[in-house]
């Protein structure tokens, strides 16, 4: 795996994706700004529900 990928296995907000990585490359951060802050998939998990619970619940009201 690259190192700038973090592994989902044992993911509990995303356990379908267990096989799968994210990555963690600038591009990607761009698009999925929580993802700065993710160097674990216990950090994954926990900023992914952040995110979701707060700033995409915004962003969909918004627009």
């Amino acid at each position: 795996m690259a190192e700038n990928c973090i592994s989902l296995k044992d993911s509990t907000t995303c356990p379908a994706f267990a096989s799968a990585s994210v990555s963690t490359r600038q591009d990607i951060v761009d698009q999925f700004p929580f993802l700065e802050f993710v160097s674990s998939v216990k950090d994954f998990d926990k900023e992914l529900q952040n995110y979701v619970h707060h700033d995409y619940v915004k962003r969909k009201l918004t627009l």
